[in-house]
């Protein structure tokens, strides 16, 4: 009986596809990543999902919330009045009564801070945080205390010191956030 030519591939031709498909996986994966830029834009945008979250629980509840913003630590946290006595403790009770807030960390390289650049428009303010001893005070209306002040919220990237945010509570309560790019808040 005649041998017949066997079907398949040689272990070095699937060897030499596996290292082709390895080499370009190589070359396109770092193009995937996400750019300084983007991951701070999603940080900037929890941070005012956050902000309404507490000014809304304020207004539901008429009672007095406060954000504290730990800029060594790169966290921030919660707190509801719930005893209302206006003072704030910044106990696990009030933390638990903000419907169980705990400390949320920042995005891994995304930090509290201006980065190389200057301060947003309309803010005077210096450091991180523009709140009086970094916390951010609503009323029981979801005003900021003192009436109708405002404040800042500065991230940054890490990587890219000019990928940065500024996120702003207006005098209504009301947050949004501008980005640095191209060397202009936008």
């Amino acid at each position: 009986m005649p041998c017949s030519p066997r079907a398949g591939f040689t272990l070095i031709e699937l060897s030499v596809v596996l290292i082709m498909i390895s080499l370009g996986l190589g070359m396109a994966l770092p193009r995937l990543s996400t750019p300084p830029t983007k991951r701070t834009e999603w940080v900037a945008q929890q941070f005012v999902r956050d902000i309404e979250l507490a000014r809304t629980r304020a207004q539901s509840t008429r009672k007095r919330v406060r954000m504290a913003f730990d800029v060594t630590n790169n966290r921030y946290v919660s707190y509801l009045d719930h005893d209302r006595n206006a003072a704030f403790g910044e106990s696990a009770a009030e933390m638990a009564a903000f419907l169980g807030s705990r400390w949320t960390r920042l995005n891994g390289e995304v930090r509290f801070g201006r980065g190389s650049t200057s301060a947003a428009p309309g803010d005077d303010g210096s450091g991180a945080v523009t709140f009086a001893g970094s916390r951010l005070n609503f009323d029981s209306r979801g005003i900021p205390l003192p009436l109708g002040s405002t404040g800042y919220i500065y991230i940054h990237h890490i990587n890219a010191p000019d990928a940065v945010a500024a996120i702003r509570v207006r005098p209504s309560g009301a947050a949004d956030y501008a980005l640095f790019r191209g060397g202009v808040w936008q």
